[in-house]
């Protein structure tokens, strides 16, 4: 799902504008994902989807509301908002003469500060372990080199292809396939070559997308680390941020408050805790 900070991100990527950047993470000695050196960044050209005039236009934008410290998120929106449903189904709001999230249909409270309380404790269970990072990362690297390596087959196949409409070409010059022949045997290589050339373009945007996920996943993971330690020290947006990107649904009910996060790592199940304070499945 799309946050605000995704959005924000896809907005300051210069893909849309036709430049595209790899290889500009890697990973240290302590596992960590980190930035390389912008030496050793590739530079690549891509197909251009805006003109550097409206690029420059929104990210001009963007960097005004962060040295204005502009928070757009609505002042009457709470950390909670849409995010937060009674055992009932209804969701639950904050009424302005209340500090508590009320259930519109039948009117369940639970205060502000419990829920931030509980979905606080709850981001320790939100940390990955080493074992499971190193795995994720490992399949990923394997999928990409996988990956990398079929589009060098392909380019194989095409060479060998080119190579053999060649060889049609010389004998047909020489005379030694006829005009109306020619084409029956020059037909099916060539068309082999097109699907080929077609598949490339493919395999590479599969590519890109799982080096995009790598390189954000590593990011998230990274921060996720510290966010129970450092949830006190965060602005409401940033709170708020991090609500959007890593909560499904939490759903009170009379004795248990059911969190479920969107976990980084596909094999990671969600966790509810309950008022008492244990885990379940």
């Amino acid at each position: 799902m799309f946050s605000g900070t995704t959005v924000k991100r896809l907005l300051q990527d210069p893909t849309t504008k036709g430049i595209r950047r790899s290889h500009i993470t890697k990973i240290d000695e302590n596992g960590r994902t980190v930035m390389r050196d912008k030496k050793e960044w590739y530079i690549h050209e891509a197909p251009r989807i805006v003109s550097d005039e409206v690029w420059d236009e929104v990210n001009a934008i963007i960097q005004k509301q962060e040295k204005e410290k502009i928070q757009p998120l609505n002042k009457k929106v709470h950390l909670f908002t849409s995010y937060l449903f009674c055992e009932c189904g209804g969701g639950m709001y904050v009424p302005s003469s209340n500090p508590k999230y009320t259930c519109k249909k039948c009117k369940r409270k639970i205060h502000i500060e419990d829920i931030e309380a509980i979905f606080k404790e709850q981001l320790t269970e939100f940390i990955i372990s080493e074992e499971e990072v190193n795995r994720y990362f490992d399949g990923t690297h394997t999928i990409i080199r996988d990956k990398e390596q079929e589009i060098e087959n392909i380019k194989t196949k095409i060479e060998t292809l080119e190579v053999k409409i060649q060889k049609l070409f010389e004998l047909h010059e020489k005379g030694q396939i006829e005009t109306d022949r020619f084409k029956e045997f020059y037909d099916k290589p060539n068309t082999q070559i097109q699907q080929l050339k077609r598949k490339i373009p493919e395999i590479e945007g599969e590519v890109y997308a799982l080096k995009d996920q790598f390189k954000s996943s590593g990011y998230i993971i990274e921060e996720a680390r510290s966010l129970y330690e450092n949830w006190d020290k965060l602005t409401k947006q940033q709170k708020r941020n991090i609500i959007e990107i890593i909560t499904e649904k939490i759903v009170v009910s009379e004795q248990e408050v059911n969190i479920t996060l969107n976990y980084i790592l596909p094999s990671t199940p969600s966790l509810k805790k309950t008022s008492n304070g244990s885990h379940g499945l």
